[in-house]
């Protein structure tokens, strides 16, 4: 079983970035998405929210424990490659929802939330038993009700579900 060096390494960066954050609180402000920076060509800011996580320490520490569950085994399904693509297009979807619907704020909770997307296509489209189509398929039934109420994680599944979906189709990036 190999190591889920991606996963590790975006994990610890965001948490170095939080650390540092807690500690600094103005880095906040340099990170997360601020529409004024972003019409004043800082587009940077549509990455960079994904390097901090601003929560109090329970549950950011919680969301890093959910990422390194779902990051390492969507590196093991995936190619490294298709996983930093499913990350980054994921986390960017993610993001952009965040500028209309929580503009002022920051997280890799949206990349993460693409990545379990990306495993629910492959639960309804790969896996044999019934029952874990089923859980895939609510996931993305899930994310369906995220989006109808504004959440900004139910984009990104979707695209990671359609990523993911469009890849097996294709059997590319398959491990």
């Amino acid at each position: 079983m190999r190591v889920p060096v991606l996963t590790v390494a975006v994990l610890s960066t965001t948490f170095g970035f939080t650390c540092a954050e807690h500690l600094h609180p103005s880095l906040l402000g340099l990170l997360w998405r601020d529409p004024v920076a972003l019409s004043h060509y800082q587009w940077w800011r549509l990455f960079t929210p994904l390097l901090v996580q601003p929560d109090p320490w329970p549950r950011a520490l919680t969301v890093f424990l959910l990422f390194l569950i779902i990051g390492a085994l969507s590196e093991r399904l995936w190619k490294r490659k298709a996983w930093l693509i499913l990350y980054f297009l994921c986390g960017l979807t993610g993001e952009i929802a965040g500028y209309f619907w929580e503009p002022y704020n920051a997280g890799m909770s949206v990349a993460g939330a693409g990545l379990l997307g990306s495993l629910a296509a492959r639960m309804v489209l790969l896996a044999r038993p019934w029952q874990a189509k089923l859980g895939g398929g609510f996931i993305i039934l899930g994310a369906a009700i995220l989006i109808c109420t504004s959440d900004i994680h139910g984009p990104p599944i979707l695209v990671g579900a359609l990523m993911g979906a469009v890849m097996i189709r294709h059997r590319t990036s398959l491990s």
